[in-house]
């Protein structure tokens, strides 16, 4: 998805299967006893702090959209969604620093 092609829609979607992809992680992080291996830590917090870096992004996309038309489909939960992921994603830093 490239910023051209980005619906409100759209991005609703995708920020949805990673908000309950998030959770799933952050339930397997407090399920596992004795933690994951170092290996495998290093390999999720890099996947998550590429992800975390599109945030940014879809905010902006969130600004210009309200900016455009303030009341299209769906755009003021992606702006929830989008800001319960941000803080998700703290919650799997957190935990994979607890882990580690």
């Amino acid at each position: 998805m490239t910023e051209r092609t980005a619906t409100a829609p759209v991005l609703l979607e995708l920020a949805r299967e990673l908000l309950t992809a998030t959770l799933d992680q952050q339930r397997l992080l407090r399920a596992v006893p004795g933690g994951l291996d170092a290996a495998t830590l290093a390999e999720l917090e890099r996947t998550y702090r590429v992800t975390a870096a599109e945030i940014p992004r879809y905010r902006r996309l969130i600004d210009q959209w309200n900016r455009e038309d303030p009341a299209a489909e769906g755009l003021a939960e992606l702006s929830e969604v989008v800001d319960r992921l941000s803080v998700e994603y703290s919650e799997v830093f957190d935990l994979i620093a607890a882990s580690g």
